[in-house]
């Protein structure tokens, strides 16, 4: 195994993956964004023309990110009802069009932000169901934006631009996690209600909410939201047991093998970035496959990101990971953003965000 990892990193190297090392930023000439939240033109521009931005939230600012940057644009400054208790990465989406931000706060509900205002508005109010569940996803070409509520019971769509909203029943036990294909036409809605046990059951429809097919497949149960489709929408890939990734096809009421780890150990996590298969497996390695050859196309030890403390990865596009690192210097607690390609090549995206300062009160004698 070691010999076989070794030789796909020399690949790598060779440049096969040579896409994936990082490419020079552009010179940030944008200014700095007002208290108010105006920013000028040319910040606006380098929203527009970046390849997958980021959002991050430091010090009641928002921040986007992209290794297109020479620095983090500043391009809001958050109200004290607009802050999010706590944030992770990707609580705060970017519309596809890149000109709005939508998050949630337990105090506002879904807040939506045309980038270059200075005001946000409501898309739904909130709940505590949002409290306990602000999942939501956009369409992959319009500025419409996709959440559950209701307790579960409503999947909404909502115009961001038109601020028209439509919805369709969701029906039990299915109100908790989704998933939209990448061409938009079909959703997989994910058990999460009155499951204590194996076998997480799913469901596809239409995005219309029509042709409901349910099935089951033998998965963990805490994994049963690691799910991705492929591609080409034809089906959804599920982390299995024993090493297997389980393949469903759209409308099929049962799962086949897709792919088997040639080694013992439970897969772990799973993500399709462009037309690769990224698995993580308990063996602390990341593996790739094409998804059209279903062949093992990288295999990237976790050690390429050794130095960096407390490591998330998160496979990114064009041959890349995103890897999150939270320091702890007491009394603050920050992380910094790296992109790295295969081999470990990594520049730092933001140096601090989520900052917090950890305090402890002695009991009093």
């Amino acid at each position: 195994m070691k010999t076989y990892g070794n030789k796909l990193l020399i690949l790598v190297v060779l440049g096969i993956f040579f896409s994936g090392c990082t490419q020079p930023k552009k010179a940030n000439q944008a200014s700095e964004s007002t208290q108010t939240g105006t920013i000028s033109q040319t910040t606006l521009t380098q929203v527009k023309e970046a390849t997958h931005p980021i959002a991050v939230i430091n010090r009641n600012t928002i921040q986007l990110v992209s290794s297109e940057y020479e620095q983090p644009l500043n391009v809001y400054t958050l109200s004290g009802d607009e802050i999010p208790p706590a944030f992770e990465l990707f609580d705060i989406k970017i519309s596809p069009t890149q000109e709005y931000l939508v998050w949630y706060t337990p105090v506002k509900g879904v807040l939506a932000l045309k980038i270059g205002d200075n005001t946000t508005k409501v898309l739904r109010g909130p709940n505590q169901w949002l409290d306990n569940n602000p999942y939501f996803e956009f369409d992959n070409t319009d500025d419409i934006l996709y959440i559950v509520d209701d307790e579960g019971n409503g999947f909404y769509r909502i115009d961001i631009q038109n601020q028209e909203t439509t919805k369709i029943d969701i029906p039990f036990p299915f109100g908790n996690d989704y998933k939209l294909s990448p061409d938009m036409k079909k959703i997989i809605f994910i058990s999460g209600f009155g499951q204590s046990n194996g076998n997480p059951e799913y469901m596809f429809t239409t995005i219309e909410g029509a042709d409901p097919v349910r099935f089951r497949t033998e998965t963990p149960l805490n994994l049963r939201q690691r799910i991705a489709w492929l591609p080409d929408s034809s089906g959804a890939i599920i982390i299995g047991e024993n090493s297997q990734l389980l393949l469903v096809k759209y409308g099929s009421e049962a799962s086949q093998v897709y792919y088997t780890d040639p080694n013992q150990g439970q897969i772990n996590d799973l993500y399709i970035r462009d037309n690769l298969i990224y698995y993580e497996r308990d063996n602390r390695w990341w593996h790739v496959l094409d998804a059209n050859t279903k062949e093992e196309v990288a295999r990237i030890p976790k050690e390429i990101a050794q130095e960096v403390h407390r490591p998330l990865f998160i496979p990114w596009y064009d041959n890349s990971f995103l890897i999150e690192e939270t320091l702890r210097l007491d009394p603050e607690q920050f992380k910094r953003l790296w992109h790295s390609n295969f081999i470990g090549i990594k520049e730092l995206l933001v140096e601090k965000y989520d900052e917090t300062t950890i305090t402890s009160d002695l009991p009093s004698i």
